[in-house]
């Protein structure tokens, strides 16, 4: 989906509010990545999960798909108790989130 295509369909047109939107997303994803950081050295996966949900709707609002999926992937596997996935996927998750809305 373009960036054109996600602020129509998720933001009514409204260019300067998707990039409002955008903007205060980047800023979260810092704390994010360090509340999952957090969460994975303890084997939260409680935390996880709840981190994951949050991120999951959120970057398919910012259409990223492909982001949501390994979210969903996370959320998913913290509720059937799979450590080893949720570390895994966390790690190619955490990796993109800081670039995750670049251009």
């Amino acid at each position: 989906m373009t960036q054109q295509e996600v602020i129509d369909l998720y933001f009514e047109g409204d260019r300067s509010l998707y990039e409002e939107y955008a903007e205060a997303c980047r800023a979260q994803f810092i704390v994010d990545v360090e509340q999952g950081d957090a969460a994975c050295a303890q084997a939260a996966l409680a935390a996880m999960r709840h981190l994951a949900h949050g991120l999951k709707t959120l970057l398919q609002t910012l259409g990223r798909s492909d982001l949501s999926e390994l979210a969903r992937t996370i959320e998913e596997a913290s509720v059937a108790g799979d450590t080893v996935t949720v570390l895994e996927a966390w790690s190619h998750l955490r990796a993109a989130l800081p670039t995750a809305l670049d251009d």
